[in-house]
């Protein structure tokens, strides 16, 4: 068994489009991907909008905010969980305060 800290793992701050994006890296091994997302308050992540071939779950542990998805806007909130296919267009927008988000990716 191993637990992690949020607090013991490296922060690193990327550039949205409009403000930052801080990532944390919990876990990550050939199949799956479990990072701390937290996008600052009236920050929009982490470009308008993007896709990958790994699909994505983010679950909502803090804030509120927008998700764009499909050409959407669509309002997420405390303990709902989002989930994208692969190559589903997204993006996130921090609503006043910060939103933040487990995120775990699915590498196939």
């Amino acid at each position: 068994m191993k637990i992690i800290n949020e607090k013991d793992v490296d922060v690193n701050k990327v550039p949205g489009e409009k403000g930052f994006i801080n990532y944390q890296n919990l876990f990550k091994s050939e199949k799956i991907g479990i990072t701390l997302t937290t996008i600052e308050p009236d920050s929009f992540a982490p470009k308008p909008v993007h896709s990958h071939k790994e699909r994505q779950f983010n679950f909502i542990i803090e804030g509120e905010g927008t998700m764009v998805c499909g050409g959407r806007e669509i309002n997420v909130k405390v303990g709902e969980l989002i989930i994208f296919d692969s190559w589903e267009d997204h993006s996130f927008k921090a609503m006043g305060s910060r939103l933040k988000s487990v995120e775990i990716k699915l590498y196939e």
